[in-house]
C-alpha cells in the first residue's frame, strides 16, 4: 500500500506531474526531496506524479460553451465588458507551462500563438497564417468569430473597439501582455470611450476547476564546453555595458536569457530545457537568480558557487528595492510583462526601455556553442536518415500510420546518449494534413499513410549540445508531376537563400524575398516566415535573429543560427517545405569585390529527395550547391550509419548529372 503522503509532498507530485514529462528519475526526485529521505517516500512521491499525470492527461469535461459561461459570469459580477486571454503567460514564453494554458483551455486552440477577446454577448479567436487550417478544425465558430492575421494584436484590438461602447471596462491580466502591447490596447480603448482595467486576479484561474499546478523541475548547471563562456563573464560583460550607459541595473525577464546568463538548464517548459526564472544585473557586478526554491539543489548552489540565489515570489521586493535606491533600470518592453513596469515606475525608479543586454550576445553563438551543435546536427542528421530508410522501407506496405513516423523517430534519436527532447511537437503530416502549416498528430488525429500521399516531417531535438530543427518531405510512391514542380520550387527557394551573400548590417527582413522569389514568379507563397533563431539546447525560435518581410529588423551577424524553410501550401492534397539550419559566417573578401560579405553555412545533415526534383527546373548553379551539399552530408553521416540504412545514404546522395552532359557534377 502506498505511502500517505505530506501537503509538501503532495504539493511537490503535483508540480513533478505539471512539468514535462522526459527524464523524471529517481535520483532528481530523491535530490528535490531533501538529504533524509526514504525509498518508501520516493516511491509514494512517483506513484502520486503517475496519478497527477493520468489526471493531467484526460481532456476536459466541461464543454467550450460553459466554460466561456463561466468566464462571462466572472465579467459580469466584475462590471467587465470585456477581458482578454491571451496565449502569453507571464514570462512571455512561446511554449507555455501546463498552467498557462488559458488560451487552450477556454477555445480548445493549442497552437503556440493566439489570442482571445471575451464580451457578454460574442468572442473573438484570431491567430496568425500558419494557423489558419487548425484554428478552422479546433474552434467553434458558433462561439468565437475566427479571424487569420499576420499582426495579431493589431486585428483583436480593432475587433474589440468595434465592439465595446463609450464607458465600456475591458479587463486584462497585466502579467500575460508585455508593454508594447498594452500600450496598443490603451490607446484604442482609450480612443473608443472605454476604460483598460488591470485585473488583481487572471478571471480565466478563478474558473478553471483543474488547472494543473506550477512545475517543479531541477535546475542544473550546463557544461562549460556547451557555453563557452562562465556564468560570472557574462555577468561581468552586462554590468560592464550598464556603466557604459549609465545604468544602475538590468531587470531580465526571458528565461531564455536567464538561463543563457548563469549557464542553467531546466524543465518546466515543454521542448524547451528553461527554469521559469526572472535576474537582476546591478553596474557593480552583482547578480540575484530568481527561481522557485523546491527547483534548487546543491547541485545548483555549486555551480553558482557563492552567486546569489532568490525565491522567485521574492522577485518583486527586488523591484521596488531598486525603485526605493532610485536606480536607472533597463527593461525590455517586448519580453517584459506590465506588471514588472509598473511595480518599477511605483516605486520610483527610473524606467529606461531597451533590448534585453542578454539578447545579442545570445544569439552570437561562440566557437565552442557552434563546435558542440554542429556534433548534434550530425548525429541528428544520422537518426532522421536511419528513420527515412526505414520509411521508404515501409512505407509501400500501407500500414503505416503519422504516429508510426513519430515514435520511430523518437525510438532512433534515443539511441543517443545526449538526447534530451524533442525541440517542438513533431509534424508529421500526410495527405491533406500537410497543407496545415502547423498540424501535428495525435493518438486521436493519428491519419493512415496511403499510396500517393505527400508526407511532410518537420522535427527537432535537443541534445545537450545543441539544438536541432529540419523539415524534408516525402511521396509514398508515384509523385504527380504538380508535387515535383512544387517540391523543386521549394528547394529552389531554399537553394538561393543558403547560397546567398550579404552585406554587414543586412537585415532578415532584406533577405526574405531571396527564398520568395522561385514561387513568386510561379504565382504561389506561403503564410509564414522564411527563418527563426535558433539557440544551442535552448529555445527553437529564438530573437531577435528572423528572416521575415514582415518582421526581421536585426542585423544579421557572425554566430547566429537561423531556419532556411519556404513552402508552399496553396494546393489542395498536398503542403511541402523544406528546411535546414544556417549559421552566418564571418564577412569575408569576395574575389574582385570591395566588401566584404557574410555567407552561410548549413548546419542540417540530411538529404533532400532527388524523386521529387524535377531537374529542368534547376539551373547548373543549383544542381552544383545540391551536388556538394550532397556530398557533404554522406561524408558526415556514413561513418554513423550501417547495412541497409548505409546503404539507402548512398542512394539518396547519388550526384545529380547536368544537361548535356554523361557525368555528374559534385
Amino acid at each position: 500500500m502506498a505511502q500517505a503522503l505530506s501537503e509538501y509532498h503532495a504539493a511537490l507530485a503535483a508540480g513533478l506531474a505539471a512539468a514535462p514529462p522526459f527524464r523524471l528519475q529517481r535520483p532528481a526526485v530523491a535530490l528535490l526531496l531533501g538529504t533524509k529521505v526514504t525509498d518508501a517516500e520516493i516511491d509514494a512521491v512517483l506513484e502520486a506524479v503517475s496519478h497527477q499525470r493520468e489526471l493531467l492527461a484526460k481532456p476536459e469535461a466541461l464543454p467550450v460553451s460553459a466554460r466561456l459561461e463561466l468566464l462571462r459570469s466572472e465579467l459580469s459580477q466584475r462590471g467587465l465588458a470585456a477581458f482578454l486571454v491571451p496565449h502569453d503567460d507571464e514570462f512571455m514564453l512561446e511554449y507555455t507551462p501546463a498552467y498557462a494554458g488559458r488560451l487552450e483551455w477556454l477555445t480548445n486552440f493549442n497552437g503556440s500563438a493566439g489570442m482571445s477577446v471575451v464580451l457578454s454577448e460574442k468572442a473573438l479567436f484570431v491567430s496568425d497564417g500558419r494557423y489558419k487550417v487548425k484554428a478552422a478544425k479546433l474552434i467553434d465558430p458558433s462561439l468565437f468569430e475566427v479571424l487569420i492575421s499576420d499582426r495579431v494584436t493589431d486585428t483583436a484590438v480593432q475587433w474589440l473597439v468595434s465592439n465595446i461602447k463609450p464607458g465600456d471596462r475591458v479587463g486584462y491580466d497585466p502579467q500575460l501582455i508585455n508593454l508594447n502591447r498594452l500600450q496598443i490596447y490603451q490607446t484604442a480603448v482609450t480612443a473608443a470611450g472605454g476604460e483598460l482595467v488591470a485585473c488583481s486576479e487572471n478571471l480565466v484561474d478563478l474558473v478553471w476547476e483543474n488547472q494543473p499546478a506550477r512545475p517543479i523541475s531541477m535546475v542544473t548547471g550546463s557544461l562549460y564546453e556547451v557555453a563557452g563562456h562562465r556564468w560570472f563573464e557574462k555577468v561581468r560583460d552586462v554590468a560592464e555595458s550598464l556603466k557604459e550607459n549609465k545604468l544602475g541595473a538590468a531587470v531580465i525577464t526571458d528565461p531564455a536569457s536567464v538561463a543563457w546568463l548563469f549557464n542553467i538548464r531546466g524543465n518546466d517548459v515543454a521542448c524547451t530545457p528553461l527554469p521559469l526564472s526572472r535576474a537582476i544585473v546591478y553596474d557593480s557586478g552583482r547578480s540575484v537568480l530568481f527561481v522557485d526554491p523546491r527547483n534548487v539543489t546543491i547541485m545548483l548552489h555549486m555551480h553558482l558557487d557563492g552567486g546569489r540565489i532568490e525565491d522567485l515570489e521574492q522577485f518583486p521586493r527586488y523591484l521596488e528595492a531598486l525603485g526605493e535606491s532610485k536606480r536607472h533600470v533597463l527593461l525590455d518592453p517586448g519580453t517584459s510583462n506590465s506588471a514588472v513596469f509598473a511595480v518599477l515606475e511605483k516605486s520610483g525608479a527610473t524606467v529606461e526601455l531597451g533590448d534585453d543586454p542578454c539578447a545579442l550576445p545570445r544569439a552570437r553563438k561562440t566557437e565552442y556553442e557552434l563546435k558542440c551543435t554542429r556534433a548534434a546536427h550530425i548525429r541528428d542528421g544520422a537518426a532522421i536518415c536511419r528513420m527515412l530508410a526505414w520509411f521508404d522501407r515501409e512505407a509501400g506496405k500501407g500500414t503505416l500510420t503519422e504516429m508510426d513516423v513519430v515514435r520511430r523517430l523518437i525510438e532512433e534519436r534515443l539511441k543517443d546518449k545526449n538526447y534530451y527532447s524533442e525541440s517542438f511537437t513533431t509534424i508529421v503530416a500526410s495527405g491533406p494534413n500537410s497543407r496545415d502549416i502547423h498540424y501535428f498528430p495525435t493518438e486521436e488525429s493519428d491519419r493512415a499513410i496511403g499510396l500517393g500521399d505527400c508526407v511532410l516531417m518537420d522535427t527537432g531535438a535537443q541534445y545537450l549540445d545543441g539544438t536541432t530543427d529540419s523539415t524534408r518531405v516525402k511521396v509514398v510512391g508515384f509523385a504527380s508531376g504538380e508535387i515535383r514542380r512544387n517540391y523543386t520550387l521549394v528547394l529552389k527557394g531554399n537553394i538561393a537563400l543558403a547560397s546567398q551573400r550579404f552585406p554587414v548590417g543586412c537585415s532578415g527582413a532584406r533577405l526574405d524575398t531571396v527564398a520568395r522569389m522561385p514561387l513568386w514568379n510561379a504565382g504561389l507563397n506561403f503564410d509564414h516566415g522564411t527563418g527563426h533563431g535558433v539557440g544551442v539546447f535552448l529555445s527553437v525560435h529564438e530573437g531577435p535573429q528572423r528572416i521575415g518581410y514582415k518582421l526581421g529588423d536585426c542585423p544579421l551577424d557572425e554566430g547566429m543560427i537561423l531556419s532556411d524553410e519556404p513552402g508552399s501550401y496553396d494546393f489542395g492534397d498536398h503542403g511541402i517545405r523544406l528546411e535546414n539550419l544556417l549559421v552566418v559566417g564571418k564577412a569575408s573578401d569576395i574575389e574582385g569585390g570591395m566588401r566584404k560579405m557574410h555567407s552561410f553555412e548549413v548546419l542540417t545533415m540530411i538529404p533532400f529527395d532527388c524523386t521529387l526534383i524535377d531537374e529542368r527546373l534547376l539551373s547548373k548553379q543549383e544542381i552544383v550547391w545540391l551536388n556538394g551539399y550532397h556530398a557533404m552530408v554522406r561524408r558526415n553521416i556514413e561513418p554513423l550509419l550501417e547495412g541497409a540504412d548505409r546503404d539507402w545514404l548512398i542512394e539518396a546522395t547519388q550526384p545529380i548529372a547536368l544537361r548535356g552532359s554523361s557525368e555528374a557534377v559534385d
